[in-house]
C-alpha cells in the first residue's frame, strides 16, 4: 500500500470515480526481505481470516444463516459486475435483444440479470462446449446458447442478427471476454442505436471496428467498472432478487473447503465449475 495518497474523485449516482492517485514512493513494493513484490490498486486479491477495511467497503447484509452468509460472500466483483452491467448500465427495456459473449461467472451473472428484464431475445455465446455443458438448465431456460468455435466472423454476425428479436440485430452486446475478435463481432451484430459494452478486459486488448457505422447508425461503445455499482446498494438488491427467486446466482457456485484451494483453482481454470466458493 502507498504511504500516502492524493485522490481526486467525482461523486455521482454511480458512486465514486477515482480519477487520480499519487504515490509518495513511486518505487516497487517490497517484502520484509527487501524483495520486490507485485502491488496493484485494482486486480489484486488476497485471502485472510481478518480484514481491515474502510467503512465505505463494508456492506451490511441481512442473512438468516451461516449458509446464506457463505453464499453472499460471492457477491463482490464478478457477480456484481455482471448483474450491474444490465441493471445499472444497459437498463434494457422490455423486449430488448441481448447477446452475452462469455459463459463465465461475469457473463452468466449478466444473463441472470437480463432474464429479469423480459428480453425479446437472449443469446449466450462461448467457444468452450465444456463450459456451456456445466451451466445448470435452470439458468439457460429461455436462452439461446451458441458455440461460436467453428464460426467465421461473418457467420457469427449473421447468426446473431438472425436470432435477434426482429432479425435486424441486437440492442445490447456484452463483451465479458476482453477479446478483440469478440468486440468486433459484438459491434457488427448491433441493430441501429445498439450498444456494445466491455465488462472485462486486459491492458493489451484493443477494440478494432469502423467508426462510420457507429456514426451513421448511432451506435455506442462503452466500458464500465464493477457494473457501475454502489456495493452498499447493489449487494442488498442482489440478495433481495435472489430471495424472490428472480436472481438464482447460487446455482453458479460450487463449494470447496479452503484446504482444497488448489483443486478449486484447477477446476475453475479447466472449465469444470463456474464460480468456486471457498468455505473455511
Amino acid at each position: 500500500m502507498p504511504t500516502t495518497t492524493e485522490a481526486y474523485v467525482a461523486r455521482s449516482s454511480t458512486g465514486v470515480k477515482l480519477e487520480k492517485v499519487t504515490y509518495s514512493d513511486p518505487g516497487p513494493l517490497k517484502d520484509e526481505k527487501g524483495e520486490a513484490i507485485n502491488g496493484l490498486f485494482f486486480g489484486q486479491s488476497s485471502m485472510s481470516r481478518v480484514a481491515l477495511v474502510h467503512e465505505s467497503s463494508c456492506v451490511k447484509v441481512d442473512v438468516k444463516s451461516r449458509g446464506e452468509l457463505e453464499v453472499c460472500a460471492s457477491l463482490g466483483c464478478g457477480i456484481q459486475t455482471g448483474a450491474g452491467s444490465i441493471w445499472n448500465v444497459a437498463r434494457s427495456p422490455v423486449g430488448s435483444s441481448i447477446v452475452i459473449f462469455g459463459g463465465g461467472a461475469v457473463g452468466l451473472s449478466a444473463l441472470l440479470a437480463a432474464k429479469t428484464t423480459a428480453p425479446g431475445s437472449l443469446v449466450l455465446v462461448d467457444t468452450s462446449q465444456t463450459k456451456l455443458d456445466i451451466i445448470p438448465s435452470q439458468i439457460l431456460s429461455g436462452v439461446t446458447v451458441l458455440n461460436s468455435r467453428d464460426l467465421t466472423h461473418d457467420g457469427l454476425v449473421a447468426k446473431l442478427q438472425q436470432l435477434s428479436t426482429d432479425g435486424e440485430g441486437t440492442d445490447f452486446a456484452l463483451d465479458c471476454v476482453g477479446n478483440e475478435r469478440v468486440i468486433a463481432a459484438a459491434a457488427d451484430c448491433l441493430t441501429k442505436r445498439g450498444t456494445v459494452m466491455t465488462i472485462g478486459s486486459t491492458s493489451t486488448t484493443q477494440a478494432v471496428f469502423k467508426t462510420e457505422k457507429f456514426l451513421v447508425f448511432g451506435l455506442t461503445y462503452r466500458g464500465m467498472h464493477q457494473g457501475d455499482s454502489v456495493p452498499r446498494v447493489m449487494i442488498p438488491e442482489m440478495v433481495r432478487q435472489w430471495r424472490a427467486g428472480r436472481f438464482p446466482f447460487d446455482k453458479l457456485l460450487t463449494r470447496f473447503n479452503f484446504k482444497d484451494l488448489e483443486k478449486a483453482l484447477g477446476e475453475m481454470h479447466g472449465g469444470m465449475v463456474v464460480k468456486p466458493l471457498l468455505v473455511v
